[in-house]
C-alpha cells in the first residue's frame, strides 16, 4: 500500500486563485508551472478518433491539464473552418460515424483559448503551408 500523500490536479486552479490574494504566501511557494501550447487539426483529429474509440478512458490528458490550469490550449479561429474536411476525413479513415466525432469536437473545443487574430491563413511564396505559419 502507498502512503505518499495525494494531491488533485483538479485543485491547482483554486490554489492559484489564493496565491493571487496572498502575496506572501505566493512568494514563499513560488508560481506554479503553466504551459501554453498551440493544436492543430492532426492533434485535434487524433484526440477526437481516440475518445470516440474509447469514451470509457475518459477526458484526454489535454483536456485534464486545461482543467488543472497546468496548461492553456489556442488555437487559430480557422481551426474550425478547418475541422469541417478533418473531421468528414477522419470519419471515412477510421470507419467511425461522423456525428461521434463531431459531438467529440464540440466538447473539446470549449477548452481553446481562440486567437480571433488568425481568421485566416496567410499565403507567403515560397514558403510552407499558410496554416502552420502561426504554429
Amino acid at each position: 500500500m502507498n502512503d505518499s500523500p495525494r494531491f488533485d490536479t483538479a485543485q491547482i486552479g483554486a490554489l492559484r486563485e489564493i496565491l493571487k490574494r496572498f502575496s506572501t504566501l505566493k512568494s514563499s511557494i513560488e508560481d506554479f508551472v503553466q504551459f501554453r501550447v498551440i493544436v492543430d487539426a492532426n492533434y485535434v483529429v487524433q484526440t477526437l478518433i481516440y475518445q470516440v474509440r474509447h469514451p470509457e478512458r475518459g477526458p484526454s490528458a489535454v483536456e485534464e491539464l486545461v482543467k488543472a490550469t497546468v496548461m492553456d490550449v489556442f488555437a487559430p479561429r480557422w481551426l474550425d473552418t478547418e475541422m469541417k474536411s478533418a473531421i468528414a476525413q477522419a470519419a471515412a479513415r477510421s470507419k467511425l460515424p461522423e456525428i461521434a466525432l463531431w459531438m467529440r469536437w464540440l466538447e473539446f473545443r470549449q477548452i481553446l483559448k481562440w486567437d480571433d487574430s488568425l481568421r485566416e491563413p496567410v499565403h507567403v511564396p515560397g514558403c510552407c503551408d499558410p496554416k502552420d505559419l502561426p504554429y
